[in-house]
């Protein structure tokens, strides 16, 4: 992505930091709070770099290599396939940066 240093690009079939401790920190199943994520970067309270954290998410989806099996341990998701997650991943992305809402 243009003017975003990738330097946590993703790939490997790994999550890069900033986007795995937002995930673990705002998307676990016991403590969903993506309206808390979506608000702190509103806010520019957020201690990420959030070219970064959205670049990320979008590169995920673009390519999707997405590692089910980290997120599934990340935040005790069950996905069972790419598509799953990618679906999950769209939905956080479209609130937390294109101001859908969480339904």
């Amino acid at each position: 992505m243009k003017g975003v240093d990738m330097q946590s690009e993703v790939g490997a079939n790994s999550l890069p930091e900033p986007l795995k401790n937002a995930l673990w920190s705002f998307c676990h199943v016991q403590c969903v709070v993506v309206l808390e994520l979506r608000d702190l970067i509103k806010e520019g309270r957020i201690g990420y770099d959030v070219k970064l954290l959205e670049a990320q998410m979008d590169q995920l989806l673009d390519t999707r290599d997405i590692p089910v099996e980290e997120i599934n341990q990340l935040t005790s998701n069950e996905f069972e396939s790419i598509d799953e997650a990618a679906i999950w991943l769209t939905h956080i992305r479209n609130v937390v940066f294109r101001g859908m809402p969480w339904v």
